[in-house]
């Protein structure tokens, strides 16, 4: 018995997905190596970011594994979709990473929490996540303030380079560029499942340059 959480479902080989299948319908596996079958009973609940239905029309995903998963389907939206629950999410962040680095942060400034809740989060939960974990390591106050926060986040904008909506020019041109970038490749990691060789790929990087913006960024 059990629950077994299976997470990128859209990610795995047609041959997993067989695998996967016959533990489904059948209730049975063998381990890798191994002859013996074995006999499971647990409960799946699976997690993807991907279009599956239009997987399933491509050819990278099972249609028979599709109608045996989405029994019960639930739809998570995006982080920007529900900026009320960032609260929460930063909360419950600030409490794992406390215990995780022997931290304690006590709260975050109303200020601090405002911003961002107005925030997109391009990076969605992971991006809030890495966020709070990054500030939690360097803090030394024991709050989260305003000051604590990237100024691309301070600054809640999002340049638009194609016709400088939103820009604010006295940055000068280098730093909206930087922000620019930094939000694409925050995007990209994101359509990619945060997959870096599959993004230096879509953004036509070399895996070194591509691994220098990240620290450049400070994205994890």
């Amino acid at each position: 018995g059990g629950t077994l959480f299976l997470d990128e479902i859209g990610d795995i080989s047609l041959n997993m997905q067989l695998k996967l299948l016959r533990v489904l319908q059948e209730g049975e596996f063998e381990r890798v190596g191994g002859t013996e079958t074995i006999k499971v009973d647990v409960r799946i609940i699976a997690a993807t970011n991907k279009d599956l239905e239009k997987a399933m029309e491509d050819g990278s995903f099972r249609q028979d594994l599709y109608y045996r998963l989405n029994v019960i389907p639930i739809e998570v939206p995006p982080l920007r979709e529900r900026s009320e629950d960032i609260k929460y999410l930063v909360y419950h962040f600030i409490e794992k990473f406390n215990k995780i680095y022997g931290k304690n942060i006590r709260d975050i400034e109303p200020q601090a929490l405002s911003v961002l809740e107005k925030y997109t989060f391009p990076g969605n939960i992971r991006e809030l996540e890495n966020l709070i974990e990054r500030i939690i390591v360097l803090n030394k106050t024991g709050m989260i303030r305003l000051s604590d926060l990237p100024s691309h986040i301070r600054q809640n904008n999002k340049p638009n380079v194609r016709n400088g909506e939103n820009a604010d020019l006295s940055q000068g041109l280098n730093k909206l560029v930087e922000d620019y970038e930094r939000t694409l490749i925050l995007k990209a990691l994101d359509q990619n499942h945060y997959n870096k060789f599959q993004t230096a790929k879509m953004l036509n990087m070399n895996r070194s340059t591509f691994m220098s913006k990240l620290k450049k960024y400070n994205i994890a």
